[in-house]
């Protein structure tokens, strides 16, 4: 059991010297302690989850930057807008995919994808780099060496296949990119191919 868990649970509050000021700002400061029963405890009365810092961020966006995954689906768990922002969460999720691999495993990953799928984040947009942000997570999750277990359970995917849609000629051109960098051994070709092929529309 991890320490947010126990914390979930056990109604510890990790730093309560950061709550006093009655802020709906003050959800980020509780993300940032990892507290999650201070989330509860904010949510139960009547707190502001989609709550925007002053770039547009929220506070499920900045769980994901930092790397807080529990945190974050703790977040989702309690009703935070998946959507909400300057920059859509699954934008953040799918952009840190390496960074967050460091520390997490794919299955974890794809877990936390599978959260946004049933929460109906919208993947039909376009990540920091302009890319597709299908064509992102292809890219974030086929990248060498880290593959952890993807290969083999690529079909974990299943919930993102709703959100099926069609490329257009840029779109297009940066897949077969990825395709041709793979061939060279920058991406695991097959990883590439089956992600690709199962879902992403090429028409």
């Amino acid at each position: 059991m991890g320490a947010f868990v126990a914390l979930a649970s056990n109604g510890v509050n990790a730093c309560p010297q950061h709550y006093q000021n009655g802020s709906n700002g003050r959800v980020f400061e509780i993300v940032n302690c990892e507290d999650g029963f201070g989330l509860e405890e904010y949510a139960e009365n009547g707190g502001d989850l989609n709550v925007q810092d002053r770039s547009g961020y929220t506070a499920l966006w900045t769980a994901i930057v930092g790397g807080r995954l529990e945190v974050a689906s703790k977040l989702i768990q309690l009703g935070a807008d998946v959507n909400a922002g300057e920059e859509a969460p699954i934008s953040a999720l799918i952009g840190s995919l390496s960074t967050l691999r460091e520390s997490a495993t794919d299955i974890q990953l794809i877990a936390l994808i599978d959260e946004f799928a049933g929460s109906g984040a919208n993947f039909d947009i376009r990540g920091a780099t302009g890319n597709h942000l299908l064509i992102e997570f292809v890219a974030g999750m086929c990248e060498l060496p880290s593959m952890g277990s993807l290969r083999a359970n690529y079909g974990l995917l299943v919930q993102l296949r709703p959100h099926r849609v069609s490329l257009n000629s840029d779109d297009r051109l940066a897949l077969d990119h990825l395709r041709t960098l793979s061939a060279l051994g920058l991406y695991d070709e097959t990883c590439v191919a089956k992600l690709a092929g199962g879902t992403i529309s090429d028409g």
